[in-house]
C-alpha cells in the first residue's frame, strides 16, 4: 500500500502513463534531481526529502522496469545503478529533562499533557497512540499492550507478531489518564471488522482519533512558543526520541531499546548509540597496570606447542 502511494504522488506525476521504453536514463537522473531539490515544506519553512525517503521512492522506480526486464518487455532498466547523494546525518532532536518540564508546564489542557506523557513515556509511535483502546491498558499492572495502529482511514491490528509488544507503565506516564477517561463508544472502523472491544483512549476534541497535523499545529507548537523554544525544530517525533535518548543516556542495552521501539532493525537503533554513557569498567578489569604484584594473576604467556 505504501509504494502505491510513492507511485501515485512521487511517479506518475513525473513519468504518466508513458511506456517504459520510452523513459531514457538522462530522464530518470534530472528527475531524481528535482526529486532531491523539491520543497516539501512551506515557503516560509522549506524542508526537503531525506536521502533514506528519496532512496525508497528510487527503489520504487527500479523495481518496476526490473520486472519488465526480466521478462523481457524492455531491453534494460534505465532507472539501475542511478546513484544518490550519501545521507546526511540527521541531529535527532529530543528534550532533556528541564526541557521537558518546561514544555509540560506550557501545555495547556490537561488533556494533552496526559498525551504528551504517554508519548514520552511509552515511545509509542503517533499512529500507535492514536490507535491505542483502553482494553489494551493496564494501569495497575504497569503495562500497555501495542497491537493495533491508526492508519487515518481505520483501525489496522498488527498482522506480524515481531510488530506487537508489551511495555511497562511508570506511574508518572498515567498520572493524568483519570482526566482522559472512557467517553463512549470506539466508533472508529477496525479494519478486520471485529467488534471493538473498548473506547480509544486518546481521542480529538470533537470525538474520533486524533490528527496529527492538527494537534501539532494546535498544541505543540503553542507550547514550544509560550515555553520559550520557538525555533528549536520539535515535532512529533521529538516524543519519541525523548524515550530512547533517556533510555540509551541511562545505560539501557540497545538491544532492549529496539525491543521497546519496535524496532526491526537493530541499525535504527544504533542512530542512539552516541548517547550511550562512557563504560569503562570492563577495561578497567581486564586490564590492570602490569606490575609485579599482577603478574601471577596475569593470563598465561602464549607458549608454542611442538
Amino acid at each position: 500500500m505504501r509504494d502505491e502511494s510513492l507511485v501515485r504522488v512521487h511517479l506518475l506525476p513525473a513519468f504518466g502513463s508513458r511506456p517504459l521504453r520510452d523513459i531514457i536514463r538522462h530522464e530518470v537522473q534530472a528527475w531524481v534531481t528535482r526529486l532531491l531539490k523539491t520543497n516539501i515544506g512551506t515557503k516560509d519553512k522549506p524542508r526537503h526529502l531525506a536521502g533514506a525517503s528519496a532512496a525508497r521512492i528510487v527503489s520504487v522506480l527500479v523495481g518496476i522496469p526490473s520486472a519488465s526486464a526480466d521478462a523481457g518487455l524492455i531491453l534494460a532498466n534505465p532507472a539501475t545503478r542511478e546513484k544518490l547523494p550519501p545521507a546526511s546525518k540527521v541531529s535527532l532532536l529530543w528534550f532533556t529533562a528541564e526541557e521537558y518540564a518546561a514544555f509540560v508546564d506550557a501545555v495547556e489542557d490537561p488533556r494533552d499533557i496526559a498525551l504528551v506523557d504517554f508519548l514520552v513515556g511509552t515511545g509509542l509511535r503517533w499512529y500507535e497512540t492514536a490507535g491505542l483502546h483502553w482494553s489494551n491498558l493496564d494501569i495497575q499492572g504497569g503495562q500497555v499492550v501495542v497491537r493495533e495502529v491508526w492508519t487515518k482511514d481505520d483501525i489496522r491490528a498488527y498482522s506480524k507478531t515481531r510488530d506487537q509488544r508489551d511495555l511497562p507503565l511508570l506511574p508518572w506516564v498515567t498520572r493524568n489518564l483519570n482526566v482522559v477517561g472512557p467517553a463512549g463508544g470506539c466508533g472508529v472502523e477496525h479494519r478486520d471488522r471485529s467488534v471493538c472491544r473498548s473506547e480509544v483512549v486518546f481521542t480529538a476534541a470533537g470525538g474520533g482519533p486524533l490528527d496529527d497535523r492538527n494537534w501539532s499545529r494546535r498544541v505543540l507548537q503553542s507550547a514550544i512558543e509560550r515555553a520559550g523554544r520557538g525555533n528549536s525544530g520539535y515535532t512529533i517525533y521529538t516524543f519519541r526520541h525523548t524515550y530512547a535518548s533517556w533510555l540509551v543516556q541511562t545505560g539501557a542495552a540497545l538491544a532492549r531499546v529496539a525491543q521497546l521501539m519496535g524496532h526491526k532493525s537493530i541499525t535504527t537503533t544504533e542512530t542512539y548509540a552516541h548517547l550511550a554513557p562512557a563504560a569503562a569498567d570492563d577495561v578497567r578489569l581486564a586490564l590492570p597496570q602490569p606490575t609485579a604484584s599482577t603478574a601471577a594473576s596475569a593470563a598465561p604467556s602464549l607458549r608454542i606447542a611442538h
